[in-house]
C-alpha cells in the first residue's frame, strides 16, 4: 500500500489502519502484504491533507485481485481474491485555504475624447486589509470585454490606462481579478466615465446579495 500526494506524486510518510492494526508507511512508499478475504481498512492523513479516493494498484500500474467497496470512503472494505499480495494506493492531496479578496476601482468623471484615461484601484485581503501584491487585474469595457490589464504592485495598488474613443457618451469600466492558488476571484464596482461630458451613471456598489447606487 501506498500513501500518495497526488498533486506531485510523490510518496509521503503516514499510517494505513488494516483490520484494526496500523501499518506503517515510510517515505519510499513501502508495501503491505495482504492475504486474501474482506478487510476494513483506513488511511490516516498527515495533518495539512485530506482524503481523495482509493485505487486498486499504484500510479501507472493497475491493481489485481483486489476490490474497494466504496473507493470515496475512508475508512472502507477492501476485498482480496486471487493474487496473493496486490497493492492498494491511497489518494491524498495538499489542503488549500482559499482566501478571499476585494477589489477598487476608480477614475476620473469624465475626459475629452481621445484622452488617456487612468483606472487605478487596489486589491486586499478583506479579513486583514492587507494588499496583495502581483495580482493580475483585468480591465473590463463594455463590461466582460477585457480591453487592457496590469499586475499589482507591492502594496496591492494597480494603474492601468486606455485611450478614450472619439465619439461621446459614458462609458462603463469594471476590474475583475480572477482566482488563483489561495486567493478567490472578484470584481470591483461598475464605474461610468463621460467621455466628453460629465458620467451621468452612478457608481454602483456590490455588496453580497445587495446592490447600492452612489452619486458622484
Amino acid at each position: 500500500m501506498f500513501i500518495v500526494n497526488e498533486a506531485t506524486m510523490s510518496f509521503i510518510s503516514g499510517n494505513i489502519q488494516l483490520n484494526g492494526v496500523n501499518r506503517s508507511i515510510g517515505s519510499s512508499g513501502s508495501q503491505v502484504e495482504l492475504v486474501q478475504g474482506t478487510f476494513p481498512i483506513q488511511v490516516v492523513v498527515p495533518s495539512g491533507f485530506e482524503f481523495v479516493r482509493w485505487a486498486a494498484g499504484q500510479a501507472g500500474i493497475p491493481g489485481e485481485g483486489v476490490t474497494v467497496q466504496n473507493v470515496n470512503a475512508n475508512p472502507t472494505n477492501i476485498t482480496i481474491t486471487g493474487q496473493p499480495s496486490p497493492t492498494i494506493t491511497a489518494w491524498i492531496r495538499p489542503v488549500v485555504v482559499v482566501v478571499s479578496t476585494r477589489l477598487t476601482i476608480s477614475g476620473p468623471s469624465s475626459v475629452e475624447p481621445g484622452a488617456s484615461i487612468t483606472i487605478t484601484g487596489r486589491l486586499t485581503r478583506p479579513d486583514t486589509g492587507v494588499g496583495i501584491a502581483n495580482g493580475f487585474i483585468t480591465l473590463e469595457q463594455p463590461l466582460g470585454n477585457a480591453v487592457s490589464s496590469g499586475r499589482t504592485d507591492s502594496n496591492g495598488n494597480y494603474s492601468i490606462s486606455v485611450t478614450a474613443p472619439m465619439s461621446e457618451g459614458t462609458l462603463q469600466f469594471r476590474t475583475s481579478f480572477a482566482a488563483t492558488a489561495g486567493l478567490g476571484a472578484s470584481q470591483s464596482a461598475v464605474m461610468g466615465i463621460g467621455i466628453g461630458e460629465p458620467s451621468n451613471l452612478p457608481l454602483l456598489v456590490v455588496l453580497g446579495a445587495a446592490a447600492f447606487f452612489l452619486s458622484r
